[in-house]
């Protein structure tokens, strides 16, 4: 991939690896990684990669692109934390991985919830 900008949006403002995340593909997301795209890139919705990871259950992405140095904290503009979409997902590996990566349980989205809450 030389000459191509892998934080390129689209119409929603979503990236490459946005979609990477969403559809699981963790070698996808690695190859995007190393060439640059960035792990706290957010949607016109205020969604990062990590709040796709976490929508859909990829705990194995989830990790790497926290050990990439995602902020597990970021919320979208609704408030939502990854740990809140996890958690109302039911998905139980990627709420242990966000806790075990210090996702802060008390933080709140626009209605006043936390992640318990959902």
């Amino acid at each position: 991939m030389t000459g191509c900008d892998v934080n390129q949006r689209s119409a929603d403002g979503s990236t490459a690896l946005h979609y990477a995340c969403e559809f699981g593909r963790i070698a996808r997301t690695k190859m995007l990684v190393e060439k640059g795209a960035s792990v706290n890139i957010v949607n016109d919705e205020g969604v990062s990669p990590l709040h796709v990871c976490a929508r859909f259950g990829h705990d194995i992405i989830s990790k790497f692109i926290i050990e990439s140095g995602a902020d597990v904290n970021l919320q979208t503009n609704e408030g939502h934390s990854a740990l809140h979409l996890a958690a109302y997902r039911g998905f139980l590996n990627v709420v242990r991985t966000l806790c075990e990566n210090n996702a802060n349980v008390n933080l709140m989205d626009l209605n006043g919830r936390t992640a318990l809450h959902v």
